[in-house]
């Protein structure tokens, strides 16, 4: 589980108990005290200069992208803790963010500058930029990676990577801010959830 703090830092704990005792019991035979449970990351990033609002794992699992209020987005190797990738993508804070599962190169983020931004690891550099017209509170991308939605004040919109960020659909189903958004299990189904009552 990848966590990201106001601290300016993210962390990597285990989730599964088997890994936290092992790791305490290691601990212990090193130390030569009694086992004391208690949750320690695996790993701490700290390059950050802001709060950490996004932490995800890339597709092969052994990288952890994160963003911040620093408006940089960072990819870290997993084993060593060292930063692989670190880009300026936006130009306010990034509040929102997520990975491929497609690709193991494409990041997709969204920031109060209103635009959300597709990373290609390989270049270190933006691939596509879209305007949202108003801060982005979350997004997301499909399976394929050629369609990504992005939501901020009252409107959903969904982009078509393929043909360059092209506006496909805007849904404005809300009355005040759309904060998040999740797909169903399938990919199917949309949902949304808002300020609004």
């Amino acid at each position: 589980m990848c966590v990201g703090f106001d601290s300016n830092h993210a962390k990597v704990y285990p989730i599964m108990e088997e890994q936290q005792k092992d790791m305490d019991l290691e601990e212990a035979e090193s130390s030569g005290s009694a086992a004391k449970p208690k949750k320690r990351p695996l790993r701490k990033f700290d390059d950050h200069l802001g709060p950490v609002h996004v932490c995800k794992f890339m597709r092969n699992l052994y990288q952890v992208m994160t963003a911040s209020d620093d408006a940089h987005v960072r990819i870290f190797d997993l084993a060593t803790s060292s930063t692989i990738m670190k880009l300026k993508a936006h130009k306010d804070y990034i509040r929102s963010g997520c990975t491929s599962i497609s690709s193991d190169d494409l990041l997709l983020t969204g920031s109060y500058d209103h635009t959300v931004k597709m990373t290609d690891c390989r270049i270190n550099s933006v691939v596509m930029s879209v305007d949202h017209g108003e801060p982005v509170e979350n997004v997301l991308m499909f399976p394929s990676s050629n369609m990504i939605i992005s939501c901020g004040g009252n409107s959903i919109k969904i982009w078509d990577v393929l043909k360059g960020g092209n506006l496909i659909h805007t849904m404005i189903n809300h009355h005040k801010t759309v904060t998040s958004l999740a797909f169903s299990h399938n990919y199917k189904y949309l949902l949304s959830a808002g300020l609004d009552r």
